[in-house]
């Protein structure tokens, strides 16, 4: 029962999202998703960016993993439910009153248990970071091309130093960056 209604919420979750499955199970029995971002954007064909595809993975994991512990909750719930009809339907010091601590314990073991999303985030950075990486590039090339060292060198700079720092880090990047590209020395 819980693969089944595990694995249709994260088909449907996929198909929603667009995601290219074809007959592969995205979840195990456990809830773990079973595909890598790298292997959806295989997949997809290029439709698909690794950080596109992970942070869709995300969602799913997110929402699988609150699946299960909503379930977890029912189950504890369920268990206090049992022990307290058992003690009001038996007298004192029945064997029934004697077991309503055992599922106390039980319940308290069903809401200890925990599920976690999966985490796909590196997958994002990982793209972020090629693509700033490409942007360097570009505009390093597009600097020899032109033969215009200092304002490429401020760009470039500027562009890395926004991305990494913020303004203040666009300003520092745009200076060291037109200092390396002009040729000066720092010492």
């Amino acid at each position: 029962m819980g693969q089944t209604s595990l694995s249709s919420l994260a088909k449907t979750l996929a198909q929603s999202y667009g995601l290219p499955l074809g007959r592969q199970e995205l979840v195990d029995e456990q809830g773990n998703i079973t595909a890598t971002p790298d292997q959806i954007v295989a997949q997809s064909g290029g439709k698909e960016t690794l950080g596109s595809a992970a942070a869709k993975l995300n969602y799913i994991s997110s929402a699988i993993a609150q699946q299960q512990n909503q379930r977890q909750a029912q189950k504890a719930e369920s268990a206090l439910q049992a022990g307290l009809g058992q003690v009001r339907s038996r007298g004192r010091g029945s064997a029934a009153a004697m077991q309503s601590g055992m599922y106390q314990q039980l319940s308290q073991l069903y809401d200890n248990q925990e599920y976690e999303a999966a985490d796909f985030s590196y997958f994002i950075m990982k793209e972020k970071m090629d693509f700033q990486r490409d942007m360097m590039r570009r505009a390093e090339k597009l600097a020899k091309k032109r033969g215009i060292g200092g304002s490429i060198g401020s760009l470039v700079g500027g562009i890395g130093g926004a991305l990494l720092g913020g303004p203040v880090g666009a300003g520092i990047g745009m200076q060291l960056g037109g200092a390396v590209g002009s040729g000066a020395g720092f010492f």
